[in-house]
């Protein structure tokens, strides 16, 4: 017995693996008791809050240097300045343009309130660890709930979740750019998405989709940041963002895909190939503490999980018309031809234009031949995956619902000519340019796109009788 208390207190790894395998188990054991229940009490809520706190106070480690070093340099007062213009322009006009709700942001909504928490019993509430609607994670619902009970019964409040995470993106993208691709490149890329208009609109609807521009780069940023400082807090903050997209929006998946490409790359690029393991796991096993209920749910689950993947699966007989590969081109076309060509066919949207306009759809052009040039792998396989999956894979191409997780890639590409005009010395046009990209969007959207009023996004606020 004392050589067990002896090995206990002299190996804290012992120590910080046996609290992060409890949290582990806490966690899927709520996966597995509550899957199938539609409503719970709030005691497993707070139970599972307890095993993510645990798993992340077993490996933060208070020996390793904070992250980021707050000082009162240019670099922080302008980032500061940066996400104020950022969310001063998505304060502008919220109430009214768009005029009204979507279908489906009245819908969640309205689910929200009823179940949130339950109408006829205020200890039960909606099971946050399952899917609902079209299959998204109803843990967003919450925040929907927590906004209107908050700020109120109107259109500004429900939207106002999603205008702060549209704001917070514009950072998020600074901090995986400054890793990605040095200092220019964040500064050019964050202003162009804090300005682009196909950002700000989504920044405005009170749905889900807005947090994969926040929650994507900030799960690459962290990772990427701490890898370089050797410092794994990077790794338990990059896990805590990968395991909260889970519950946010579905259509953010595709970040594994990217964390796959990022990790190959530092395994090829560094000696130290035990120590990214490692820190790889940490990563990972936050995430999953996080996303374990939602995991188990999906196991359990699988048809009500997937039901939304056979709704716009683009693929089914009676859609290939008139022949698979007149199909298949039109498909490629439509979806590869959404940045400059094609306009949205949704309406959450609806612009009648495609992704970019104006001079930012000629310098994306121009990106992507540099990119190819200079290999720029991990960018294009961004433009890639997304692009089949949200685009080439579903049926009503080219819809920007499902080109969302995309927009920071798309400003990553405009932001490829524009910094190689100051690279050659024409700072002028650079600042020329990239007036203009920043004018033509913001005009687009606040004085052309009204004229043109979307008939989907006329839904008054949701009248709930109790």
């Amino acid at each position: 017995m004392t050589s067990l208390k002896h090995i206990w207190r002299n190996n804290p790894s012992l120590i910080q693996v046996s609290f992060v395998c409890l949290s582990i188990l806490i966690s899927t054991w709520i996966g597995i008791h509550y899957a199938t229940e539609a409503f719970i009490g709030y005691l497993p809520i707070l139970l599972w809050l307890f095993s993510v706190f645990l798993c992340f106070a077993a490996l933060y480690s208070e020996k390793q240097p904070a992250l980021f070093q707050i000082k009162l340099n240019h670099t922080w007062a302008g980032i500061f300045a940066l996400i104020t213009i950022a969310l001063l322009i998505r304060f502008i006009n919220l109430s009214s343009l768009p005029k009204g709700f979507h279908p489906d942001e009245a819908g969640y909504i309205e689910f929200a309130v009823l179940h949130i928490p339950k109408e006829d019993d205020p200890y039960l509430t909606i099971n946050p660890f399952r899917t609902g609607l079209d299959s998204q994670p109803i843990l967003y619902k919450y925040i929907l709930r927590f906004s209107t009970y908050f700020f109120g019964m109107n259109i500004p409040a429900s939207k106002i979740s999603s205008v702060a995470i549209g704001t917070l993106a514009v950072a998020s993208v600074f901090l995986m750019m400054n890793e990605l691709a040095g200092r220019r490149m964040a500064w050019i890329t964050s202003i162009l998405m804090a300005t682009y208009h196909y950002h700000v609109h989504w920044s405005r609807i009170a749905l889900s989709n807005i947090w994969v521009t926040l929650l994507v780069p900030l799960t690459l940023g962290l990772f990427l940041l701490g890898w370089r400082k050797n410092n794994d807090k990077g790794a338990i903050f990059a896990g805590l963002a990968l395991g909260l997209s889970a519950y946010i929006y579905s259509g953010g998946y595709f970040v594994i895909f990217l964390l796959i490409f990022i990790f190959m790359q530092e395994w090829i690029n560094t000696n130290n190939r035990f120590d990214l393991m490692k820190y790889t796991a940490k990563m990972l096993c936050l995430a999953f503490v996080v996303a374990a209920p939602l995991i188990v749910f999906a196991i359990r689950v699988p048809d009500f999980f997937f039901d939304r993947a056979s709704v716009v699966n683009g693929w089914k007989a009676e859609l290939i018309q008139p022949s698979f590969y007149e199909y298949l081109f039109s498909q490629l076309k439509k979806s590869f031809g959404a940045y400059n060509f094609y306009p949205e066919v949704t309406g959450f949207y609806a612009p009648n234009a495609p992704f970019l306009i104006a001079f930012a759809s000629i310098l994306f052009l121009i990106g992507i031949f540099f990119a190819i040039k200079q290999k720029k792998l991990f960018l294009l396989f961004w433009i890639f995956i997304v692009t089949i999956l949200g685009g080439v894979m579903l049926n009503g191409t080219p819809a920007s619902t499902h080109f969302i997780g995309v927009i920071p890639a798309i400003c990553w590409v405009v932001a490829i000519p524009l910094d190689k005009l100051i690279e050659h010395g024409h700072i002028k046009w650079f600042y020329t340019f990239l007036a203009l990209i920043i004018f033509m969007d913001l005009f687009f959207y606040f004085f052309i796109y009204p004229s043109y009023p979307d008939s989907h996004l006329n839904v008054p606020f949701p009248i709930i009788l109790r």
